[in-house]
């Protein structure tokens, strides 16, 4: 049979309660409300927002799937850069690719050379070099051939059409294709990097950093007087789990997922009458580090 509770428990057990809301209540005045999501910053002033629109369609990204241990509502697949498509015709030294998909291929319109005096004398002679863009190099060359003379020679693109036909074909079609394909892959490699980096975070501090990742419902943007609010209309505290293999203190990473957990929300919705004063209180107990809001 259950223990019967004394008068002197029940007025200590309301002492405590109203001793925690009255501690609450002081923590609350002290803390800063933020309004807008920009807001949320940790120590450092860097910032993590992610929203719907900004994944939605990104490879290896699935949103709202599920396992054996419950909903999954964010899970990222790790990706591998690719590199861009060889040039492998002639004149691979009339451009510089990039692995970078922003990053148009540079096609130069000159190129200079130094090479011995028969070789300037043979250029110049089946016209792939002009006269008045040779000069006799002031840089001394090592050559076998005693008293050898150089030259400063000045190619130009527009004396090779067909290379110049070549590499404008290489820029609208292959590479073209490869950034427009890797382009939304880089960009799924960066949303994982970044939740792996707020992985690690939290776990080289061990938990003492007082800041948590939110997963953002809804979307409430009201202006009022001078105040502009502009935040989820319901968050959720969520954590982030790493899949892989594990070596003692390495480990390989190979998915990335937010799952939710224990949630306390309390959701005080306030209209005073004639100042159409409207707000919205969301707690979440728990959590992780940063901020995050994808859903809009």
């Amino acid at each position: 049979m259950p223990a019967q509770v004394s008068v002197e428990d029940e007025l200590a057990v309301r002492r405590l309660t109203g001793l925690l809301d009255y501690v609450e209540a002081l923590v609350k005045l002290d803390e800063r409300v933020a309004t807008r999501l920009s807001q949320h910053k940790l120590a450092d002033g860097s910032q993590f927002a992610l929203h719907q629109h900004e994944i939605a369609g990104l490879p290896a990204i699935q949103c709202d799937s599920t396992d054996a241990d419950g909903p999954i509502w964010l899970r990222v697949q790790r990706l591998q850069r690719t590199t861009p498509p060889v040039f492998e015709e002639a004149g691979k030294e009339w451009i510089d690719v990039s692995n970078d998909p922003l990053r148009v291929p540079a096609i130069h319109e000159a190129l200079h050379i130094r090479v011995p005096e028969a070789e300037q004398q043979r250029l110049v002679t089946v016209g792939e070099a002009r006269p008045e863009d040779c000069v006799e190099s002031l840089k001394t060359e090592k050559s076998d051939t005693p008293n050898q003379k150089f030259y400063d020679v000045m190619l130009r693109l527009e004396d090779r059409p067909a290379i110049r036909d070549a590499l404008e074909v290489y820029c609208s079609g292959p590479w073209s294709h490869w950034s427009e394909l890797e382009k939304p892959r880089r960009r799924s490699i960066a949303v994982y990097q970044r939740l792996f980096e707020i992985a690690q975070r939290l776990l080289q501090s061990g938990g003492s950093e007082s800041i948590e990742l939110v997963w953002g419902i809804g979307l409430a943007r009201w202006k009022h007087l001078a105040e502009f609010i502009d935040l989820p209309m319901i968050e959720c505290g969520v954590e982030i789990e790493i899949a892989g293999h594990v070596a003692q203190s390495r480990r390989k990473i190979t998915v990335a997922e937010i799952r939710s957990f224990d949630v306390n929300l309390a959701i005080e919705a306030r209209r005073r009458q004639g100042a159409g004063n409207f707000r919205i209180h969301l707690r979440a107990s728990g959590g992780f580090q940063a901020r995050h809001e994808p859903g809009e």
